[in-house]
């Protein structure tokens, strides 16, 4: 249900279980940073599970690594 609930065309159920465990690499193997967070998933998901939720939780520590990355490489810049 959740799959064809998604605008965006990503593979709920999946990107869930990456976020559940933290796996954020696999989340973004997933496109997860292309969820919209429209909610749709966790609208129709029969177990009610919060999958919007654990998205924007994944989608917030795979920006934080992000720029944690561009900064230690903007120092390693700077070192130079």
């Amino acid at each position: 249900r959740c799959v064809h609930a998604c605008p965006e065309n990503l593979v709920p159920q999946l990107m869930h279980k990456a976020a559940d465990i933290s796996d954020f690499v696999e989340f973004e193997k997933l496109h997860g940073m292309e969820c919209i967070e429209c909610g749709s998933c966790s609208f129709v998901c029969p177990a009610k599970i919060p999958l919007t939720q654990s998205f924007s939780y994944a989608r917030r520590m795979v920006a934080a690594r992000k720029r944690a990355e561009k900064m230690k490489k903007d120092e390693e810049a700077k070192k130079e």
